[in-house]
């Protein structure tokens, strides 16, 4: 009955915390969207800009070419009315004095040919908006097909993660041997959680009360929001706010009490282990081991494994993005992960390539590293023009490049 009456206080309490988690999720989801509606919106008012400065300036151009047209016509009817006189005079010597002025050379240009470029540019707005529209669709499609099929069962303790490689990091930190430490965890845990922008401020005060005086602790906070914030990476620009604010955190090292760690070196170790050790899958089969129903069920198993792992990858590298804004990383750091990307080549890399560029390209991108930069957008260029990708990553690649030439023609 106490086992029982202890559960029954457990359910009360989540069913609680299921009601307030329910109505954060549509809060934040609508606040979500209203954001996403707005950059819609003044995307769309940047786009009409773009076209009306093109409208504006091909315009110009144009009247400027009739302008010079008319100047030259008018300049050539008073030269050929002048001819037309001048051969219907009788007076040979006359004619002889003049017509040296008329045989020199006039000084007129070449008669420019209609430009069309035009009709490329403003038919590639209407194929780049009708891409975008299309892209969005699928992907709101694609998350909300994944919401729906999202399986709650294991918020009830009845069956065990079915993507562990996303929580190993959280289960490996939680158990330690301390209780103190353990607590600890399972605070942190409660605060990532709840962490939003608007609740940053609040929460962040709480953290700063709590008692981190060990290289465990330490440790484990560290694993407990790198692995948060690559499992939810449309958060990780907040989870990458809140290691900004505790990235001076020192402690003792456990081995050696009189040199000190720092929670800063701790992430960024994980960091790197994470993004250098991650394996690719080459999928290679022994087909006389299996039967074709047995390679038919390994190959779809392996196919949503490696999609799993993609995803995961992808959230490391947005982290890794949204550590560099806020000055945890250096430029040289992320320079290694793009030539690291480039020399992997596969399609998984070059969607993280394609991700880091998204995010960080144009903070990367200013006069002083123009030169750099342009060595990576050439090399996208040659794999684009080889077809050296799926047909997904090559509009991927090809976004990247135009992203830059919009922000060009914008300043």
């Amino acid at each position: 009955m106490k086992e029982r009456e202890i559960v029954m206080l457990e359910l009360t309490k989540m069913m609680e915390s299921v009601k307030v988690s329910a109505k954060a999720a549509v809060v934040e989801s609508e606040r979500m969207f209203t954001e996403l509606i707005t950059y819609i919106e003044r995307t769309g008012c940047t786009l009409r800009e773009m076209i009306k400065a093109k409208e504006k300036a091909m315009v110009k151009e144009t009247e400027g070419l009739l302008q010079m047209l008319r100047k030259d016509n008018t300049e050539l009817q008073i030269i050929y009315n002048n001819i037309a006189l001048l051969t219907q005079t009788e007076d040979h010597i006359h004619f002889l004095q003049n017509c040296h002025s008329f045989i020199t050379p006039l000084g007129f240009v070449d008669i420019p040919s209609v430009p069309v470029g035009h009709q490329v540019y403003f038919e590639k707005c209407k194929m780049s908006t009708s891409t975008l529209k299309r892209q969005l669709q699928d992907i709101c499609s694609e998350e909300l097909v994944n919401i729906s099929e999202t399986d709650t069962s294991e918020y009830f303790g009845l069956q065990e993660s079915k993507e562990p490689y996303l929580v190993f990091g959280l289960k490996e930190s939680m158990e330690a041997e301390d209780p103190e430490t353990n607590e600890l965890f399972v605070r942190i845990g409660d605060i990532l959680e709840q962490l939003s922008p608007k609740t940053f401020q609040q929460l962040m005060g709480m953290v700063t009360t709590f008692s981190i005086d060990t290289e465990d602790k330490l440790k484990g906070i560290a694993d407990l929001i790198f692995e948060r914030a690559i499992a939810h990476p449309a958060l990780s620009e907040v989870y990458a706010n809140m290691c900004r604010c505790i990235m001076g955190l020192k402690v003792p090292k456990s081995c050696n009490s009189k040199e000190t760690l720092n929670f800063r070196k701790l992430l960024l170790n994980r960091c790197q282990k994470e993004f250098e050790n991650f394996k690719r899958f080459e999928g290679q089969e022994n087909e006389l081991d299996h039967t074709i129903k047995e390679k038919s069920q390994r190959r779809l198993s392996k196919q949503q494994e490696e999609a799993m792992f993609c995803r995961r990858y992808i959230g490391i590298i947005k982290f890794i993005c949204e550590l560099f804004r806020v000055k945890m990383l250096t430029e040289a750091i992320i320079y290694n992960c793009i030539q690291k990307l480039f020399n992997n080549g596969d399609e998984t890399s070059l969607e993280g390539l394609c991700t880091l560029f998204s995010k960080i390209g144009k903070d990367l991108d200013d006069d002083k590293r123009k030169s750099k930069m342009d060595v990576y957008y050439r090399k996208m260029k040659v794999i684009i023009e080889r077809s050296s990708a799926s047909s997904r990553i090559l509009y991927m690649l090809q976004d990247v490049v135009d992203l830059r030439k919009l922000h060009e023609d914008v300043h």
